[in-house]
């Protein structure tokens, strides 16, 4: 892997084999980690992510990442799909495969279940309490948040 160039708020990553770059990753610079060189905010994250080793090379996980955004945008598609057909089970089917890419996406992101639980569960009270439309409608951000904080009681 080579630093290629600081642009700007981000840093170019190539990772390359022989002469060639096999993919480009751009990283978010918040505070500099003047040991690593390493944004301070990427190298925590980095901590967390599983220890790559000789299986789990930072191109295999890249190459992970890419296929579970796919994996998303396939399940968005599915759930499209199931709206026009009109089926329970297919929509079922989709929502709990976007639920489930999004939880492995996660936490290949260095974001654990519980945190993302909360973090949603927070974010529907505050949704909630803020009168966003769904929640002046239907009631829909609150109880979002009473199954969110049940299920993590």
């Amino acid at each position: 892997m080579r630093r290629e160039a600081q642009r700007g708020a981000s840093l170019a990553f190539s990772i390359v084999q022989g002469n060639d770059a096999v993919c480009r990753v751009a990283m978010p610079v918040l505070v500099k980690d003047a040991q690593a060189g390493l944004p301070k905010a990427s190298a925590e994250r980095m901590t967390s992510l599983p220890p790559f080793g000789a299986n789990h090379t930072l191109a295999r996980h890249l190459k992970v990442m890419d296929w579970l955004k796919a994996e998303l945008v396939g399940d968005v598609a599915a759930l499209f799909k199931a709206v026009a057909l009109g089926s329970q089970d297919a929509l079922t089917d989709a929502l709990s495969s976007i639920l489930l890419t999004t939880y492995v996406l996660g936490r290949r992101l260095g974001v654990p279940f519980e945190q993302l639980e909360q973090h949603a569960a927070l974010r529907a009270r505050e949704l909630a309490q803020s009168g966003h439309e769904l929640e002046r409608s239907y009631g829909d951000l609150s109880a979002l948040d009473q199954h969110l904080g049940a299920h993590n009681a």
